[in-house]
């Protein structure tokens, strides 16, 4: 087994924490319903108690934002280049489930 995207852990991580799990939902061509599959997938896990993190890595046409009824300010694209944390570039949706918007699709607030 491949742990290379395994998380270590440290002294300090409690014994009852949940491993930490990746799902990544791809394919080559638009419109064929990642973005209703990774949100309703996401939702799902968040209220079986598991804390999420919804990650739109659509750089082209990311609309995670608009599934999820979410207004942001920033994203990905500020998170990689350095302008924000990682914890400042999440955006909560619902309990335990937080989304990282893709840059191209920005909304600013008014």
């Amino acid at each position: 087994m491949n742990n290379r995207l395994r998380p270590e852990r440290t002294a300090s991580d409690s014994d009852t924490r949940r491993p930490t799990r990746f799902v990544s939902i791809l394919s080559g061509k638009g419109g064929v319903g990642k973005t209703v599959i990774a949100c309703n997938l996401a939702e799902r896990i968040a209220s079986r108690g598991c804390r999420v993190l919804l990650v739109d890595a659509d750089f082209g046409l990311g609309n995670v934002h608009l599934l999820t009824n979410t207004v942001v300010d920033y994203g990905v694209g500020a998170l990689a280049a350095g302008q924000l944390s990682l914890k400042e570039a999440v955006t909560g949706v619902f309990p335990r489930l937080d989304m990282l918007a893709s840059e191209s699709n920005q909304l600013t607030s008014a």
